[in-house]
């Protein structure tokens, strides 16, 4: 779940989070917890015929690196 971290196997939910300037910000608890739901497997699809870009890297020459 979000805002949550593991402590010997058991998951806690985080009672503040630090921001990037230092401070610290509570975090409310939440009562309802959203239920997971089940993964369906699906199968594979297959697109015929559909352009795939390759990177620039792969069919043009690189330069070699070199230090004066």
């Amino acid at each position: 779940t979000r805002n949550s971290k593991l402590i010997d196997g058991q998951t806690e939910m985080l009672s503040e989070i630090k921001t990037e300037e230092g401070g610290v910000i509570a975090v409310e608890p939440q009562s309802v917890e959203i239920p997971e739901f089940p993964h369906v497997e699906r199968p594979p699809r297959v697109y015929q015929d559909v352009p795939t870009p390759l990177p620039a890297f792969l069919y043009t020459v690189q330069q070699k690196v070199q230090s004066f």
